[in-house]
């Protein structure tokens, strides 16, 4: 395509054909539309097309097409993005069309802030354009100079921001050449160079393009500001802020032209601190209202620039040099910075946002909302995102300091509301300052937080440029407080929602890995964490100009280790291990990471690596209970007592409250004959439990493992006292004093465990064995039968019950017992004994006889059998 001449403006008989009637048909409809497009009133497209939605699709296809296109650039033009998608998609696959899409998609791209897509989409427009000699303005409605010229230059301003700066300025220059009337690419261009220090090279630009171009006075205001030097004036509003000032104000001093303070009523050394630093200081009361104060101070400030910051702020020095050179270049009048903010509870915690902090003063711009003010940012202009940081240590203070500023913020936002509940700012404001807060506190407040964060989603829609990030946001805090109340399914919505609109939102990606952990479809959850990664190392939170707050912007570490314990639980251990040192090669210390790599290693035994990574999460992070006792088994299992014994004695310096520590370390004293130590060890497991019943049953059975029957019948009889009694522990009480052969005692438990329903089978077995000791045949009969109504295979029961009626002299149960068992196991000895003694003793002489024989025959030793039969026989012994 070559250079074209300046396109002239309307001519009167166009400008009276947009004055009109409305279309009465679609075909008229559409070359009104397609005007539009060429004259640059796509804003008209909608109402001109809408009414014929209903007969959509036309009957002629080719209306159909050309309908969806120009709609397309309606929606476009009126910031309704996703519309724009939903036309594009139906439209036509020609190369026109096509055409068409991909100046659309990197116009809407870049509108989205999305660079990296609009990159995309624009060279492949340019590629399309220059290759394809028979598309023409009837094909397609962007093969004209003027658009080509817009597309370059959207192209030019994506590559910038990627700082592709030669093929931005290549980009430019072709534009230029596509409409060179047109003074936008000239200022681009030149703004560009200025930023590349190139000034005298920019001159040359300007003046270039204010010989050539239709408009000339935005590149005249930039002559100006790219030869004189901007002035800045920092403005704050403080109070009582004598501990932070000082250190927020060195961060500022040396480069900002003055500093404008305004106190809302200090009463510590705040004024004097601000005066030491040269600020202009002002005097205001404090009315309950940010946005007053605020603003008193902009309209304090004397300079070309105002730049915003706080007594808990600290601006990064590296990044002056970065906020002075765009300053000077003139670009933009408003400019983003990068926040960071830091948490005193957490040291591993950094959040990120990004806010409008300078702006041009001439723009007379004001903040609104009594708390958590909001910049009103001027209506059709950009706002530069910049990767320069600040550092906001509000979140860093004293545990009373949190406490007041917290209900400070809230009634206020409260008052806010109670003015205007739909303030969407205030309610999402209100939603974030309660999630921000204690798992346990959102959870006592989650109702009040899923009733503001869903209003805001209901009050806001996607398609809306300034309120898009609060829909998207909230839909994230209502995403974390479901999975706070364990209400995982509805996480996964509403996490799954936010990335409908936004698929790259980082919190929302995590959360919905998160929620997908707890339903236990392990496969989803590592895909989002793996999305997350992606997501992440293309994420230039400066870039994306986004005023969405992030509380994961750089949370690689937990991805990995998340993928590596769902790999685990999904039975990957190799490649949980390796996003487990993936982890670890991130942040040496981060969290259980350490702990978790151990604990694959114990499972597996192998000992050498399990000691090696228990071992690193102490040296490198905080204690875990787990680290301690793994390490802890480790050394037992190698017999080194005194290591395994100082990491348990440190486990409960560590973990005074947590009682699993104290069994371990009560067991290991057990086991070491140091029952004092031990019993003191198991009582403050039960002191500090939750369940004094599960505990004590727990230590219980570790005494009776350990012969330490006396102290087994404590624990259980505190178990017993402690909750409803159950057959089971009578039983296990009763079998302590078996074992210490108090039959009378054990006699009693069993007695009790058999009285409770349901009773376990075990309590009647018990119970006659016991009874037998006690020599009460009769009762022993009763409970070794009920027993054996339900285990019948115990050959040992079986034998006693016989021996029991055998010796109350009951000697057909008797014999129908022995042959039961002689039945399963026909050579036992003392089976046939029991038997052909109770033939003997009922005077069946032969059936003794055979009896014995029998005996005889498998233990030839046994003499009570060669008596039997010389006394049957009547012969001499």
């Amino acid at each position: 395509m070559g250079k074209k001449r300046r396109k002239k403006g309307p001519s009167k008989s166009n400008r009276a054909r947009r004055i009109g009637k409305a279309p009465s048909n679609i075909a008229t409809a559409l070359d009104r539309a397609d005007q539009c497009v060429r004259d640059g009133r796509e804003s008209e497209i909608i109402g001109l097309l809408t009414p014929f939605e209903k007969e959509y699709p036309f009957k002629d296809p080719r209306h159909s097409e050309r309908y969806d296109r120009l709609l397309a650039f309606g929606y476009w033009r009126s910031g309704r993005y996703k519309d724009v998608e939903s036309c594009l998609e139906r439209a036509g696959n020609d190369s026109g069309s096509v055409l068409d899409r991909y100046f659309l998609s990197a116009l809407v791209s870049f509108s989205m802030r999305e660079y990296g897509r609009a990159i995309k989409s624009g060279q492949q427009y340019v590629t399309l354009i220059d290759s394809t000699e028979q598309i023409s303005a009837n094909d397609s409605f962007t093969a004209t100079p003027e658009l080509y010229c817009r597309l370059l230059n959207t192209l030019g301003q994506a590559l910038a921001e990627y700082s592709e700066f030669e093929t931005a300025l290549d980009a430019f220059e072709r534009a230029i050449v596509m409409d060179e009337g047109n003074q936008q690419p000239y200022l681009n261009l030149a703004s560009l160079l200025v930023r590349q220090n190139r000034r005298v090279e920019a001159i040359e630009v300007i003046e270039r393009g204010e010989s050539c171009c239709r408009e000339s006075q935005e590149l005249r205001l930039l002559r100006e500001t790219t030869i004189r030097q901007p002035t800045i004036s920092a403005c704050l509003i403080v109070k009582n802020e004598e501990e932070l000032l000082p250190e927020c104000l060195e961060s500022i001093r040396d480069w900002v032209t003055e500093i404008v303070v305004v106190d809302t009523g200090s009463t510590d050394r705040t004024v004097e601190i601000a005066k030491e630093y040269g600020a202009r200081v002002y005097h205001q009361k404090w009315e309950n209202n940010f946005s007053k104060h605020r603003n008193y101070s902009i309209e304090l400030a004397e300079c070309d620039w105002v730049f915003i910051i706080d007594a808990d702020e600290r601006f990064v020095l590296d990044d002056v040099q970065l906020i002075k050179d765009v300053i000077r270049r003139g670009e933009f009048e408003m400019i983003s910075v990068s926040v960071y903010n830091e948490y005193r509870y957490n040291k591993d915690l950094l959040t990120y946002s990004n806010s409008t902090r300078f702006f041009k003063r001439d723009l007379n711009l004001r903040y609104s909302g009594i708390v958590h003010n909001e910049l009103q940012l001027a209506k059709g202009k950009q706002v530069l995102a910049t990767p320069a940081r600040l550092r906001h240590l509000g979140y860093g203070l004293s545990t009373e300091q949190m406490a007041r500023k917290f209900k400070r913020t809230r009634g206020l936002l409260q008052q806010q509301l109670k003015e205007n509940p739909d303030n969407v700012f205030a309610l999402f404001n209100y939603a974030q300052l309660l999630r921000g807060a204690s798992n346990e506190y959102v959870k006592e407040n989650a109702a009040e937080i899923i009733n503001a964060a869903a209003r805001v989603v209901e009050l806001t829609s996607p398609d809306e440029k300034n309120t898009r990030h609060l829909h998207i946001m909230c839909l994230n805090h209502l995403a974390a407080v479901y999975l706070i109340q364990k209400k995982y399914e509805d996480a996964r919505k509403s996490a799954q929602a936010a990335l409908d609109i936004h698929p790259n939102y980082l919190d929302a990606l995590i959360y919905l890995g998160f929620a997908y952990y707890e339903l236990k479809d392990y496969p989803a959850g590592i895909v989002q964490f793996e999305k997350y990664l992606e997501a992440q190392a293309d994420f230039d939170g400066w870039k994306e100009n986004s005023p969405i707050i992030l509380a994961c912007p750089q949370s690689r570490d937990l991805a990995y280790t998340h993928i590596g314990i769902l790999s685990e639980l999904s039975g990957e251990t190799e490649i949980a291990r390796q996003n487990y040192l993936k982890a670890l090669e991130i942040t040496p210390g981060y969290k259980e990471t350490a702990t978790w790599l151990g604990r694959s290693y114990l499972a597996e035994g192998d000992l050498k690596n399990a000691e090696k990574y228990f071992q690193h999460q102490l040296d490198h992070s905080n204690a875990t209970v787990e680290a301690l006792l793994g390490l802890a088994s480790i050394y037992e299992e190698r017999r080194e007592m005194t290591k395994a014994e100082s990491l348990l004695t440190k486990a409960t310096e560590c973990f005074p409250d947590n009682s699993t520590v104290f069994l371990v370390a009560g067991k290991f004293q057990l086991k070491s004959d140091d029952d004092t130590r031990a019993i003191a060890l198991f009582d403050r497991a039960i002191e500090i439990g939750d369940d004094t019943r599960h505990l004590a049953v727990k230590i219980a059975n570790t005494c009776f493992e350990y012969a330490q029957y006396e102290q087994a019948a404590h624990y259980y009889q505190q178990a017993i006292e402690a909750g409803e009694p159950s057959s089971e522990l009578y039983s296990d009480l009763g079998n302590c004093y078996y074992k210490q052969k108090e039959f009378s005692q054990a006699e009693i438990q069993y007695l009790k465990a058999c009285d409770i329903t349901p009773t376990i089978p075990q309590a009647y077995r018990n119970l006659g064995l016991t009874q037998t000791r006690l020599s009460k045949p009769e009762q022993a009969i009763s409970a070794l039968s009920r027993y054996l109504d339900v285990s019948p295979d115990e050959p040992e029961i079986r034998l006693l019950l016989a021996d029991q009626y055998r010796t109350v002299g009951d000697f057909e149960p008797a014999i129908k017992q022995y042959e039961n068992l002689l039945t399963t196991a026909p050579n036992n000895a003392a089976a046939l004994i029991g038997l052909s003694e109770s033939y003997h003793l009922m005077g069946h002489g032969d059936a003794a006889r055979l009896g014995f024989e029998r005996l005889l025959a498998i233990a030839p030793e046994c003499q009570l059998a060669r008596e039997r039969l010389q006394q049957l026989l009547g012969a001499p012994q």
